[in-house]
């Protein structure tokens, strides 16, 4: 097969993006308790639900933790390792007998987050800064958990919300079992959330409207802030300004400055039609996420949101912080597949 049909393909799916802003008042993303402070969302109530499927784990692949850094105070959320709680009722249920205007068409946002058993106790945390987002009129969000091999340690934790499918599958690591999230997936939008990070408030409206109101981006990101294990936030001073990431800025910088990029991988927001035509995630131990990136990267411009869109977890069981993950034959071998991967598909659409 040529590369020229290879090259015509990708270019009508970066092109064919046409959507409008989505006007209207927003909605509440659901229940959940908020924190003071710094207004994270802290704890939840436990959900459940979803049924099986395929695989991995958690952790965001993200190179840039050695950056220039900036102290930002102390998180006012609350527990760090909150424990399974008692079952609530399902969201929108009505009396019987009650009489209920037409539901408004709803269009989605697929929320994707891997998960491992060591992880598995930060869900109801990340669960309530979900439900405490608030969403334009007629849209929502699913959230497809998938657990990277088939332990009973994961599902008591998975809230019970009939938004949540719940799948596992043989263990692979993060990269394989997000794509396998994706055959759940249904939402015109994907968005990544890793088991052991948060979401702030706002965060999903931004990404939506950051990629509704400019369709000519496929893709976008937010400032992400690292939550350490004492509570404090750390911020880093080398993101871009706000506004469209063109084209291979983000391959650039990240080959002049030692393989870390200037945006968080964990903090992704993309059109499910290309993420799909890139293959998802890659099949690599570690850094899937940066792969997938820089893949991005080299097919069409994004957007970035300067305010802060995400918590970033700093703890000792996640994978970025195992030695494995800085061991210096594979860390270049991994390197070398996401730099010759996003540079073939750049010469593919020219």
């Amino acid at each position: 097969m040529s590369e020229e049909p290879v090259a015509t393909s990708l270019g009508m799916i970066m092109m064919k993006h046409d959507s409008r802003p989505t006007a209207g008042h927003v909605r509440d993303g659901g229940q959940g308790e908020f924190a003071a402070g710094r207004g994270i969302a802290a704890s939840a109530s436990r959900p459940g639900s979803g049924r099986r499927s395929g695989g991995h784990g958690v952790g965001a692949d993200h190179s840039g933790d050695d950056g220039a850094s900036l102290r930002e105070g102390p998180w006012q959320g609350g527990p760090s390792d909150p424990a399974p709680v008692g079952r609530r009722p399902l969201r929108g249920a009505v009396a019987a007998g009650t009489r209920t205007s037409a539901p408004t068409p709803t269009r989605l946002i697929s929320v994707v987050t891997a998960v491992h058993a060591p992880g598995a106790h930060f869900l109801p945390a990340a669960y309530s800064s979900l439900v405490e987002q608030l969403l334009p009129d007629g849209w929502d969000w699913q959230w497809v958990i998938q657990e990277d091999g088939e332990s009973d340690q994961v599902e008591p934790y998975v809230p019970d919300d009939p938004r949540i499918s719940f799948g596992q599958g043989r263990a692979g690591r993060s990269g394989m079992a997000r794509t396998m999230a994706l055959s759940r997936v249904t939402g015109e939008f994907v968005k990544v959330l890793d088991a052991d990070d948060m979401l702030t408030p706002g965060a999903l409206a931004r990404d939506l409207h950051a990629l509704l109101d400019h369709p000519d981006s496929t893709w976008a990101t937010s400032r992400a802030l690292d939550l350490l294990p004492d509570g404090s936030l750390v911020g880093f001073d080398d993101h871009p300004l706000e506004g469209y990431i063109e084209r291979g800025t983000v391959l650039k910088h990240w080959q002049a400055n030692g393989y870390l990029a200037q945006v968080h991988p964990a903090s992704l927001f993309v059109r499910r039609d290309v993420l799909l035509a890139l293959g998802g995630w890659m099949a690599l131990p570690a850094s899937p996420d940066t792969g997938l990136l820089m893949a991005l990267d080299a097919v069409s411009r994004g957007w970035f949101t300067a305010e802060t869109g995400l918590l970033y977890r700093k703890w000792p069981g996640q994978v970025t912080s195992q030695p494995a993950h800085v061991q210096r034959e594979e860390r270049q071998a991994r390197m070398a597949v996401i730099e010759a991967r996003a540079q073939a598909l750049a010469a593919l659409l020219g």
